[in-house]
């Protein structure tokens, strides 16, 4: 080959070589977000589909479960992700690095107890099998409504019931009462049950959470994220919301997600203010009731206190709020 030829080689590969790496850069600085289709998220997948999070170099990944999303999180297939207060608890205690950014949404309802139509108390769980997931969240669900009404675990019989067959296993009898949510109550359409206890009951004690790896270091893609998610919450506020098509995207009818909403508190620039804008953020509250249970349980492996990798910042939703 002439030298004339080895230059034009030269100069190619290495036109190509920048020419892939400016390609190859906007994804791997991509910012992206995990979530499953809990109704509470739903300002993620508004600004996906509105294009909000697109602007910012963002994208949403969407999980069929939280185990999904936690996985892909330890995985680094994703940066942040929207999770129970418990699952960020529990991934805090593996290690991982991770910084609350935001309040997604508390519970306000959304978190029931329902038994058989014969029992119309939660002092007549007395003596009865109740159903729980095994989270921290059911867990602490149960527990709070047996302390309120003069009742304890060794009370009742617990029975480890996963939420794909709580539903099932309290139509067949296997038990008299489960920890469930709002939204699977159309599972149990025309069978006879009594809502006994609600989440209403224990007001800004279960809350969802935004979590992003502690390592992610550009700040300016969290705020837009920070603000597609407030920018998402005031156009469902003012109506500008295909609802049908939301609650679809959901797996929900239209009635149903309005009905789910209605037991909760979305996480708006206001209850963000409320939770993270103290010294300490009031949120700490939430989490130490929590972590008191978990290390009871064995959940936890020590207090997050000690944990340096569990950090609450509120400086993301202020900058957001601006």
């Amino acid at each position: 080959m002439t030298s004339r030829g080895l230059f034009y080689l030269k100069f190619w590969l290495l036109l190509m070589s920048v020419l892939l790496s400016s390609c190859d850069r906007p994804y791997q600085d991509r910012l992206k977000v995990g979530a499953n289709h809990w109704v509470g998220y739903f300002p993620l997948y508004l600004a996906e589909s509105e294009g909000l999070l697109a602007k910012s170099n963002t994208q949403l990944l969407e999980y069929s479960s939280s185990v999904d999303v936690i996985r892909a999180l330890k995985n680094r297939v994703i940066n942040a992700a929207a999770l129970t207060l418990d699952e960020a608890m529990t991934l805090a205690d593996t290690g991982y690095p991770l910084r609350i950014i935001l309040v997604a949404d508390i519970s306000d309802g959304a978190d029931i107890i329902v038994a058989r139509q014969s029992i119309k108390t939660v002092a007549e769980l007395k003596g009865k099998r109740v159903g729980v997931e095994n989270t921290a969240v059911g867990g602490f669900m149960l527990s709070r409504a047996l302390s309120l009404n003069g009742l304890s675990s060794t009370d009742i019989t617990v029975v480890p019931t996963s939420i794909d067959n709580h539903i099932q296993h309290l139509r067949q009898g296997d038990i008299d009462a489960v920890v469930t949510f709002a939204s699977e109550l159309r599972h149990l359409q025309g069978y006879p049950v009594t809502k006994i206890f609600d989440s209403s009951a224990i007001p800004n004690e279960i809350v969802d959470v935004l979590v992003v790896n502690a390592e992610w270091q550009d700040e300016a893609q969290l705020v837009a994220l920070a603000k597609s998610w407030f920018k998402s919450w005031h156009s469902w506020q003012e109506g500008k919301v295909n609802r049908e098509l939301l609650a679809q995207q959901l797996g929900l009818s239209e009635s149903e997600l309005l009905e789910v909403l209605s037991t909760l508190k979305m996480g708006d620039i206001q209850v963000n203010q409320s939770f993270l804008n103290q010294s300490p953020p009031s949120l700490y509250l939430s989490i130490q009731r929590l972590q008191d249970l978990m290390l009871e349980e064995h959940l936890l492996s020590s207090k997050l206190s000690a944990n340096a990798a569990f950090i609450i910042d509120p400086s993301i939703y202020k900058k957001a709020s601006q």
